[in-house]
């Protein structure tokens, strides 16, 4: 090990990149690589002297018998400490042992943040006063630590995460993450997945987490999965996260809990485990403690309690298929739950939806950006947020009529739209006649009056055949009715627009 690491940093050179072009090789006689998978744990163990001089100080933070005055990682160090007094000497030792070795560290680049407990009595900005050497560490309401901001309540800064999260987004505009006039939105669900989520939600687990903290990413990612299915926002939620086979941000920072959780199981002999059985077994149930926390969490989910998997920690492997599948079938009921009390959603099936999986609806127009537009018509239609005049009607005070604008006969709701309306004859015959081939072509032909003769079954397959009793009515390929009924919400909607505006 030490001659493979011996010949990675020996004749080591570096050279710097402007404008397309190269300098000259400057050799590196010293330090590591810079951005090597290796560098931070080498760099752990050259700075580790300073870690055990602190730890042997016997001045630092405990939590029952257990050190945590200085967590760190390659060189970003931090000093824990309650009292003003002992910080300053903490900060002695970390200089003179730095100036030993000969290298500093630059006070002005350091921060000082008073973390307010309301448990405890602390001092405020302004009172403390530490210094590294000669120089004065300024005080300041929040710092970066791992990549992950520290402010006074130790809770996360929402606006500035939405704020980092929606340049992201925009940074993806000119890969078609737009809209319903883009990429398909499962493209679209994945790349917010892949790379706007973990942004947002950087080491959130780590925070004390304020219901209104998860209310407002809530929020923008609700706002965010509605819009990249072309749905209003007064579209049921339950609709927009079903349809994508998505989990509200509550769970994903259950999962990312659940997740920190198995990494420390992995590691028996860490601090982190240790740690994790003296929380669960001495703190009370409304202990702010992170373990206690997790406690929670696990139980949310029917999981084990989370000192039964310290005793016997399972494979990372099987542990994460355990709680991603307890998790998404939770959120994948709870969701079902909410809606199947929205009248709203009475014509999309949710039965057949699978937990983290797209709707079919999606699923079937997703290689193809032009029937994922065709999709967008019809999910809307699907859940009640397509505009008729029945809808315009009851918003309106009696000021408007429900009577639809084509025929003025009938009052314009869902079935006058899709099997009704005489004005929209042509089409809607076009598209029935393919279904009705491609009934014919399929095992259950002998049920093609039965559907047609009944008006309901007919409604049903025409916004969404993916429902058990229309699925099994039809024994045909759901996909191929998809595409027609796809198309056939698309057509209606096109010309009832053409004629409207005519």
């Amino acid at each position: 090990m030490w001659l493979l690491i011996k010949s990675l940093h020996e004749n080591a050179t570096t050279a710097v990149k402007w404008n397309n072009e190269l300098s000259k090789e400057i050799t590196v006689k010293q330090g590591i690589r810079q951005g090597a998978k290796l560098s931070t744990v080498l760099y752990k163990r050259f700075n580790n002297e300073i870690l055990k001089d602190i730890e042997e100080a016997n001045i630092g933070t405990y939590i029952g018998n257990e050190n945590v005055t200085s967590p760190t990682c390659a060189d970003d160090l931090a000093l824990l400490h309650r009292e003003t007094t002992n910080l300053q000497a903490l900060t002695t030792i970390v200089h003179n042992k730095t100036c030993k070795d000969r290298f500093t560290i630059n006070p002005s680049k350091s921060e000082l943040v008073c973390i307010k407990n309301s448990k405890r009595t602390t001092a405020t900005i302004g009172d403390v006063n530490i210094t590294m050497g000669e120089g004065q560490i300024k005080q300041v309401t929040e710092t970066k630590h791992l990549g992950i901001e520290r402010n006074e309540s130790n809770t996360p800064n929402t606006q500035e995460r939405i704020k980092t999260a929606r340049k992201t987004l925009y940074s993806l505009l000119g890969a078609g993450l737009h809209g319903c006039n883009g990429i398909s939105p499962i493209i679209s669900f994945n790349m917010w997945t892949i790379y706007v989520t973990p942004r947002m939600l950087h080491g959130i687990e780590m925070l004390h987490i304020r219901k209104k903290d998860a209310n407002d990413l809530e929020m923008y990612q609700r706002k965010t999965l509605k819009q990249i299915q072309g749905l209003p926002q007064n579209c049921a939620t339950a609709a927009a996260y079903l349809l994508l086979g998505a989990i509200p941000v509550e769970g994903l920072i259950d999962m990312r809990h659940l997740s920190t959780f198995g990494n420390i199981l992995q590691n028996p002999e860490s601090l982190e485990f240790r740690l994790a059985k003296r929380q669960l077994l001495c703190k009370e149930q409304d202990s702010n403690s992170w373990f206690i926390t997790m406690a929670e969490i696990m139980e949310k989910y029917n999981l084990a309690h989370p000192l039964d998997y310290l005793e016997k920690p399972p494979k990372k492997e099987k542990w994460k298929k355990e709680y991603k599948t307890q998790l998404k079938q939770y959120w994948h009921e709870s969701l079902k739950k909410e809606a199947q009390e929205k009248s709203s959603l009475v014509y999309l099936s949710m039965e057949n939806i699978k937990p983290g999986k797209p709707h079919p609806v999606w699923e079937n127009a997703k290689r193809n950006p032009q029937e994922s537009m065709k999709a967008a018509v019809k999910v809307k239609v699907m859940t009640g947020t397509y505009r008729l005049q029945t809808d315009r009607a009851k918003h309106s005070r009696g000021m408007i009529s429900d009577k639809c604008k084509l025929c003025k006969q009938q009052k314009e709701d869902v079935k006058h739209f899709i099997l009704d309306c005489e004005n929209l004859q042509n089409q809607r015959s076009y598209y029935l006649q393919k279904i009705r081939t491609i009934l014919q072509e399929g095992p259950n032909s002998s049920m093609i009056q039965h559907i047609f003769d009944n008006q309901r079954i007919l409604l049903q397959m025409c916004i969404d055949c993916s429902h058990p009793e229309v699925a099994t009515l039809i024994g045909a390929d759901i996909q191929q009715i998809e595409m027609v009924t796809r198309a056939l919400v698309n057509a209606l909607h096109r010309e009832r627009t053409a004629l409207m505006a005519g």
